[in-house]
């Protein structure tokens, strides 16, 4: 198995719907940011017939196109989308349900990013 690594950073604030505890209750009542770190790991039974999992190159343009959409912006969740569209300027993301970390990661690992899975065919 064949694995290559990019690391990146963005930031970004956030509200949930709902939050697990009463400890953790100001999640859901206020609009707070994080400074995210990512990992995007890809692998591979077998090298390409360039002898790479992926071309740095390649993975550069999709960590990009995240970032662009994610770096500063406000993840919020469907229910919420309403309350500040309108209120608020800059870029308002709806990752599609409650911008939770865990949810925030499928979401980057989308099909729609490539990231998930950039060569179908190779096995």
């Amino acid at each position: 198995m064949f694995l290559i690594r990019k690391r990146f950073r963005f930031e970004a604030a956030h509200q949930l719907e709902r939050c697990p505890s009463d400890a953790s209750k100001e999640c859901s009542e206020t609009i707070h940011g994080h400074s995210y770190v990512v990992d995007v790991i890809l692998r591979a039974p077998r090298l390409d017939e360039s002898r790479m999992v992926l071309d740095f190159g390649a993975l550069a343009s999709i960590i990009q196109t995240l970032w662009d959409e994610l770096d500063h912006s406000l993840l919020l969740p469907p229910g919420l989308m309403t309350t500040y569209t309108g209120l608020l300027t800059g870029k308002i993301v709806n990752i599609g349900g409650n911008p939770t970390a865990e949810l925030l990661a499928v979401h980057m690992g989308s099909s729609e990013f490539g990231v998930r899975n950039p060569d179908r065919n190779r096995r």
